[in-house]
């Protein structure tokens, strides 16, 4: 019995080490959430804690998948919050789309490497 589990966890293991396994799902569904914060944060009276939640899940997509950098979509949001903290929002939207745009490319090249 214990062989058995120990072989179990060697190919878990395994398999986590080669990527496979749960990393690039959390990391597309962590994606899918940023696109729908910032999407919502144009249109939101007040943006601030949809971009910071944009943000959040940048972040921990690139924590559960180091196969794409996201570090353009994560400027583009920051820049997008240092705008509105200046309240210009129309420099705040143009940096919504390039996140976005960014997050949508970062996404397209993941299954293509796929």
């Amino acid at each position: 019995m214990k062989a058995r589990h120990s072989i179990i966890r060697t190919i878990i293991c395994a398999l986590l080490a080669l990527g496979v396994g749960p990393a690039p799902a959390f990391a597309a569904k962590k994606l899918d959430n940023a696109i729908e914060f910032l999407q919502g944060a144009k249109k939101a009276s007040d943006p601030m804690p949809m971009l910071v939640s944009a943000r959040n899940a940048i972040a921990d997509a690139n924590k559960g998948d180091k196969r794409g950098d996201r570090g353009e979509a994560m400027e583009c949001v920051k820049a997008a919050i240092a705008a509105l903290k200046t309240g210009d929002k129309s420099k705040m939207t143009q940096k919504i789309n390039a996140a976005i745009a960014q997050l949508h490319s970062g996404k397209d090249k993941t299954k293509k490497n796929k």
